[in-house]
């Protein structure tokens, strides 16, 4: 998940929380539940779409893409 934002962040393209549970490729409740746990460590926040107000975006925070960039540059 922390993979897929990172990359769409470099793209400048926002995810869906819908779209983040779709590329897990688990149950949307595994997901979700991964997602609330990655945003109560502060590694990713969720905001509101300005379009439409029932979709919920997600994107790393700094920290987030910190901890990931370390674990990339560790390969």
């Amino acid at each position: 998940m922390l993979l897929d934002l990172y990359v769409s962040e470099f793209r400048q393209r926002p995810v869906a929380t819908t779209s983040a549970c779709i590329a897990a490729d688990v149950p949307a409740s595994t997901a979700l539940r991964w997602l609330d746990l990655l945003e109560q460590r502060s590694l990713i926040e969720r905001y509101d779409s300005d379009q439409d107000r029932r979709v919920k975006f997600i994107r790393l925070t700094g920290d987030g893409r910190q901890a990931l960039e370390a674990i990339l540059s560790s390969y």
